[in-house]
């Protein structure tokens, strides 16, 4: 057997894949229980509930420390073993992972911090929303990993220009066939997990029904105090999303119209943009603490860099006409096959456009 570089790059892939699922399979499940754990002990107040969480808690940092350092790791290694693939299907796949960074990432970085260290500092209702909103992240998570891997299983919704796939169909992208199977068996399994739950085989005070956690939920939501922390926790993203948005287009435009600091900077952007968040949380508890500050600045982070990749590729695909070019077009016309476009300017120059290549051929 030859050792070639597919082969040693399909051996050093399938090995951190390994390593890496073993953490997300985990936690995810970890994060669900945890949260029905800290909602029994705030409704019944026994203790026990409190002595089982911590210690299942100490377990769920831990194994989620591993999920995100192996994640940054494999996410390297798509570029770096896949780089053709990763360039032909980026326009899909790299829309599918910053859906995944704006939606399961903003709720694991925003909580994550609180659930570790928060306890005696926030209220226990939103100590037990903090549970809530990881275990929702980590959802999240698996449901856009979902749905990028059953795309990559059944492509559909997309068409092949200039040698890379180009979205045609969200929502054949997202809900392929493959994804609602795997949908199916998740509702089979919870289905399972409720008659037996109903059948009193298992302790129902720590396994308890999926409609008493339902019960509990609605209980939440009928609290007036709810709403009012809802619209702070709106604001904040709010914010984050003003502050990120604002900075990344700033960023983008002064990217995408310089081809010096496009070389210089940007590759970096690409290095950090799917790097998970979570990793910078450590950091702005310290410059600004357990408070609304570190929620915003992880917000602003998150939302910053698709924002600003996505600016400076738009900048790059506009005409020259439109950025300040000392010519003007004055007239169009199309070839009879209207595969080409010709282009006059006021400097007598014409311009033919190969629209199937993107080739430009100038003539005097």
């Amino acid at each position: 057997m030859d050792l070639t570089a597919l082969l040693l790059s399909r051996l050093q892939f399938a090995f951190t894949v390994s390593f890496h699922i073993i953490f997300p399979s985990f936690t995810i499940g970890l994060a669900a229980w945890l949260t029905v754990l800290e909602a029994l002990h705030l409704a019944t107040g026994r203790p026990v509930y409190r002595v089982i969480f911590e210690f299942w808690l100490k377990i769920f940092g831990v194994a989620f420390g591993f999920g995100v350092v192996s994640g940054v790791v494999m996410a390297f290694e798509m570029g770096t073993n896949w780089s053709e693939f990763s360039r032909m299907s980026g326009p899909i796949q790299g829309a599918l992972l910053s859906y995944e960074t704006f939606t399961a990432f903003c709720l694991e970085a925003g909580f994550f911090g609180i659930l570790l260290f928060g306890r005696t500092r926030v209220p226990p209702w939103f100590y037990l929303f903090s549970t809530a909103m990881v275990a929702l992240g980590t959802t999240l998570s698996a449901f856009w990993i979902m749905a990028n891997n059953s795309w990559m299983q059944a492509p559909m919704g997309y068409a092949l220009e200039n040698g890379a796939f180009v979205p045609t169909d969200w929502l054949k992208i997202v809900f392929s066939p493959v994804l609602w199977v795997r949908i199916l068996i998740i509702f089979a399994v919870l289905a399972i997990w409720e008659a037996v739950a109903a059948s009193g085989l298992l302790y129902r005070d720590v396994v308890p029904s999926l409609l008493a956690i339902a019960r509990a939920i609605v209980k939440l939501l009928a609290n007036p105090e709810y709403y009012w922390n809802l619209g702070v926790t709106a604001g904040e993203v709010g914010t984050s999303l003003v502050i990120g948005g604002l900075s990344g287009l700033v960023v983008g435009l002064i990217l995408g119209g310089s081809r010096l600091l496009t070389k210089a900077y940007e590759p970096y952007l690409y290095y950090l943009g799917p790097t998970p968040k979570i990793i910078f949380f450590p950091i702005m508890i310290m410059w600004f603490g357990v408070g609304p500050g570190s929620k915003v600045a992880m917000g602003a982070i998150s939302c910053f860099f698709p924002i600003a990749l996505s600016t400076a590729a738009g900048m790059r695909q506009i005409d020259k006409v439109l950025t300040g070019h000392p010519t003007v077009t004055r007239c169009l016309a199309f070839s009879a096959d209207g595969k080409r476009l010709a282009s006059g300017s006021e400097d007598q120059t014409i311009r033919i456009h190969d629209l199937k290549t993107g080739r430009v051929e100038r003539t005097g």
